[in-house]
């Protein structure tokens, strides 16, 4: 394991900001993209990136996209790819990986420092959390890896790292997949999407043909911020825009706002353990809900 990672870690530093890897197409860098390659560097710096590091990696990986999206496909699904399979060893093995990365890579920023603002800014980064040093140390090597300490919060209390991304519930009527999972096509769909640099929006959709062969149609979108604190969420939402249409009423043509809210609820991010759905994917719980009753990660 430690001389596979090893080798591809040596393979990731030697390239630019991120790396390429085999070919897989793509326009723009995804919520779940931003947040796992921040959780990456917090692994591998051993610290915590603030909302304005965060809102700052996010643009930085958003022009990479924009410049060349193929290549920061490649680059980003190598990094994530990797880390990955880092997660699933000891920590001995971890520890050493990081050393081996961070003894590359982080020479290979200060040779870029003066003339690319991604090198600076992440060398910045490192700075803060290690006093200034340009040098790999390792802050944890008595009290065991960062990775570890943030297990629990990460996986089965919620956590910053997993609640980034884009979480869908939808109730009505429609067909299954292979997989256990339900196409909605007359219902009702909420979603929730978190970003890394703090801000969120919400969508509600309804689409339904009533019985009398009324088709009724409905929107709610409004965008806002986020806090997390340990297992609990605070969303700060704006202002509601609330759309709806019917074929039969027109009473139910209308166009509201609704007025500014907060929201403040407990999270758990867990694997759904169903029969009925052997793709185990991902849900979003508030308040203690039941696993029906959860939002699914959609990306």
């Amino acid at each position: 394991m430690i001389n596979k990672l090893k080798s591809l870690f040596l393979i990731m530093s030697c390239a630019a900001f991120f790396v390429a890897a085999h070919e897989v197409a793509a326009q723009k860098a995804s919520g779940a993209d931003v947040a796992g390659m921040i959780e990456f560097y917090e692994w591998a710096f051993e610290t915590d990136f603030s909302l304005a590091q965060k809102s700052q990696f996010r643009q930085f990986l958003e022009k990479d996209f924009r410049d060349d999206a193929a290549t920061a496909r490649k680059n980003t699904n190598t990094i994530l790819e990797t880390f990955a399979e880092i997660k699933q060893a000891d920590a001995e093995t971890r520890r050493e990986t990081r050393r081996v990365f961070l003894e590359t890579f982080l020479s290979d920023l200060k040779k870029k420092e003066s003339s690319e603002a991604d090198a600076k800014f992440l060398l910045g980064v490192y700075r803060a959390a290690h006093g200034g040093s340009d040098e790999f140390t390792a802050l944890n090597a008595a009290t065991g890896d960062v990775f570890d300490q943030r297990a629990d919060k990460t996986t089965t209390a919620g956590g910053a790292a997993n609640i980034y991304g884009k979480w869908t519930r939808s109730i009505g009527s429609g067909n299954v997949d292979y997989t256990g999972k339900t196409t909605y096509r007359s219902g009702e769909t909420f979603t929730f999407e978190f970003m890394p640099d703090g801000t969120m929006n919400y969508l509600y959709d309804k689409d339904v043909l009533a019985i009398t062969q009324c088709k009724i149609k409905e929107t709610g979108r409004a965008s806002g911020t986020i806090e997390i604190s340990g297992d609990t969420l605070t969303m700060n939402l704006g202002a509601l825009i609330s759309v709806g249409s019917s074929t039969c009423d027109k009473k139910d043509n209308f166009r509201r706002t609704l007025t500014a809210s907060t929201l403040i609820k407990k999270f758990t991010v867990k694997k759904l353990e169903s029969l009925f759905r052997p793709d185990a994917p991902l849900i979003l719980c508030f308040d203690g809900q039941k696993d029906e009753d959860c939002f699914e990660k959609s990306r």
